[in-house]
């Protein structure tokens, strides 16, 4: 059925957490609110790792909107994580011309019925390829690498044109 409805798409699954600046506020406060010594004890980590995981974000995000403005590029669909800020997404997915952001269900059809997966370091990169569908993993900082076994198992891009091959590679 989604296959029928948004036809032949790239899926990319986001896995950011923090994307907004509001996300690393309510977070702040939850740890600062906390009657746990050991959270209160970890918010400098915490809040350091979300703000650079905002600009990794926001990094990505720049890619997505240049790959956005090329028309050779296939259909890219979006999905956001759950325990991302979907208001976000949804005023970035306004900037999109041709990508398109949704959040319907569960993950695991929409991996079904993309003809390849891009994905930030997830399990669905693992469900993917148990199925037989490619996988592509962008990595713009070095520093945010997760070498597991998602890393292990996806072709990895640098930049926006690596990451439009790799769609019309796998969208004829």
């Amino acid at each position: 059925q989604i296959r029928e409805k948004h036809g032949e798409f790239i899926l990319f699954s986001s896995a950011f957490c923090y994307i907004s600046k509001k996300m690393i506020d309510d977070v702040s406060e939850v740890y600062r609110k906390s009657n746990w010594n050991s959270l209160k004890n970890r918010e400098e980590d915490e809040i350091n790792w979300a703000k650079f995981t905002l600009k990794e974000f926001q990094a990505n995000i720049k890619v997505f909107k240049k790959i956005d403005k090329d028309k050779s590029c296939p259909q890219i669909i979006i999905r956001p994580h759950p325990s991302e800020d979907h208001a976000e997404w949804r005023r970035i997915a306004s900037s999109f011309n041709k990508i398109k952001v949704i959040y319907e269900g569960e993950i695991t059809p929409w991996i079904y019925a993309s003809s390849a997966l891009l994905h930030r370091g997830c399990a669905s990169a693992i469900q993917a390829h148990m199925f037989g569908i490619p996988i592509g993993y962008p990595i713009f900082t070095k520093k945010t690498l997760k070498k597991a076994l998602p890393y292990e198992i996806s072709e990895h891009f640098y930049n926006a044109e690596e990451i439009i091959d790799f769609c019309k590679k796998h969208i004829g």
